[in-house]
């Protein structure tokens, strides 16, 4: 049966990533906050002074855990403290979306770009982009050694990556944007005549890349199962 679980903090919570083995949880929210589930106990893990929006999370182990969210904020728990995560360039403003991957050396994160003003056009500040000038969206991927852009698009963001293994998978965004990576499709492609598609396709999740659930906005919910 579905149960209350609430930690009882006083925030809006985006997302969740869980442990196989060890059930551990790991929850991000509004405002900074991160909460670990160990042992069916809700502890607050602490990012220090940071209060942007996180909106993803997603780890390989529970000593590899990786948050991400507004104003290029990103952070890795190493199992007993965060560490700060340079995905790009501290000149440019980033929104990131979203993180999976499939092992501690295959990670992608999905983001929503914005070039920095300058000086006397407005700045991005705390939770907002303000004169920020939006430039569309992007995927990175860690590959153990360094994070490097995979995909670039210059008006849609990337809201949701998922990863069916370590060479296919799936990207969704804003505008009807639905993006598949397979080996037939030399890098990441837009995948076309998917009806029913929201404006916002929100997120993307399946079992295999012949089992894929996308979802988003007014109720949405597509499949692929051919």
């Amino acid at each position: 049966s579905w149960n209350d679980f609430s930690p009882g903090v006083p925030a809006h919570l985006n997302d969740v990533w869980v442990d196989g083995e060890s059930r551990d949880a790991f929850v991000v929210g509004e405002g900074g906050t991160v909460i670990m589930l160990h042992r069916d106990i809700w502890s607050p893990l602490s990012l220090g002074s940071i209060t942007q929006n996180l909106l993803g999370v997603w780890g390989s182990s529970t000593g590899n855990v990786y948050v991400v969210g507004n104003q290029n904020t990103s952070f890795k728990w190493n199992g007993t403290q965060f560490k700060l995560v340079s995905i790009t360039p501290p000149v440019d403003v980033y929104n990131y979306h979203s993180v999976y991957g499939t092992g501690p050396n295959d990670v992608y994160v999905g983001a929503e770009f914005f070039l920095t003003p300058s000086p006397g056009r407005g700045s991005a500040t705390g939770g907002e982009t303000e004169g920020a000038l939006h430039q569309g969206g992007r995927i990175f991927r860690w590959d153990g050694g360094e994070w490097t852009p995979v995909y670039s698009d210059p008006i849609n963001d990337v809201l949701s990556v998922w990863r069916a293994n370590d060479h296919e998978g799936y990207a969704t965004g804003d505008s009807y944007s639905l993006l598949r990576n397979a080996a037939s499709d030399n890098g990441w492609v837009r995948v076309p005549g998917v009806d029913n598609l929201p404006f916002y396709v929100n997120s993307v999740w399946g079992s295999s890349m012949k089992n894929v659930f996308i979802v988003g906005d007014d109720g949405a919910i597509v499949r692929y199962s051919p």
